[in-house]
């Protein structure tokens, strides 16, 4: 198993990481609503997701219970591109069952 962290500048993104094979991507976001799905305000960081979503076999979005039913300025992906959302334990139950309903698997224990 290879761990690769990387903060890279966007325009070698696609370039850099053709050549890894990536089995998991933890990305972080800005904005979870059912309506737009996953939306963030990282211009800079935009392309990067893109291209690891584009390239890797499971993704699981990171983001705390205040992401929840917001949208930000950039669409990344809508939740069929997903695996999970993990979230902090104060995920409200009605958000919780709201997302789980439409078949999103989200961890917040």
């Amino acid at each position: 198993m290879c761990i690769l962290i990387a903060v890279i500048d966007k325009r070698n993104a696609e370039e850099f990481f053709k050549g890894f094979p990536i089995d998991a991507f933890f990305m972080s976001i800005s904005g979870i609503s059912l309506t737009e799905g996953l939306t963030d305000y990282g211009l800079g960081e935009y392309q990067v997701k893109m291209k690891l979503l584009e390239i890797s076999r499971n993704c699981t979005v990171l983001a705390d219970s205040s992401k929840f039913d917001i949208a930000s300025l950039l669409k990344v992906c809508q939740f069929d591109r997903i695996d999970r959302i993990i979230s902090d334990s104060k995920l409200s139950e009605k958000i919780l069952k709201k997302y789980e309903k439409e078949g999103i698997e989200i961890v917040n224990k």
